[in-house]
């Protein structure tokens, strides 16, 4: 059975290797100011797993929103439908939002135009990443 909920923080969860390195390269600090700027919060399980949680970060009240997303291992079980029942969620909540996808990734590319997003213009670097911005409007 599929549940997704708000929540306030993220959970323990056994995270998939690509989410971990990224999350865990963010100092604590910025991992903080991240989960508490950010509204909302969503948990997808699947049978009582947590499969995914991504929240919507804003920097400034007039700022562009960020999505942001942390895949669990048992991601890959999500049936389609499950994640076209959370982009419908996150479309009413959030009708413009932007995200930062690795250069090359060509999983998260997939993911990210799943969620409605497309290829924009700047990128950013971050650590030796290089990230290219994707919007949904």
């Amino acid at each position: 059975m599929i549940q997704i909920e708000d929540i306030s923080e993220i959970p323990e969860a056994v995270w998939s290797k690509h989410s971990s390195k990224e999350f865990t390269l963010l100092p604590p600090e910025v991992r903080e100011e991240m989960v508490r700027n950010s509204s909302p919060i969503k948990q997808v399980s699947l049978d009582g797993d947590v499969i995914l949680i991504c929240g919507v970060f804003r920097q400034t009240m007039l700022g562009m929103p960020y999505l942001w997303v942390l895949l669990a291992e048992r991601f890959a079980d999500a049936p389609v439908s499950v994640l076209k029942q959370l982009v419908r969620r996150l479309a009413k909540e959030l009708p413009v939002a932007e995200t930062f996808v690795e250069v090359g990734n060509k999983k998260a590319d997939r993911l990210a135009r799943l969620f409605s997003f497309l290829p924009a213009d700047s990128t950013i670097i971050h650590g030796s990443k290089v990230y290219r911005s994707y919007r949904r409007a």
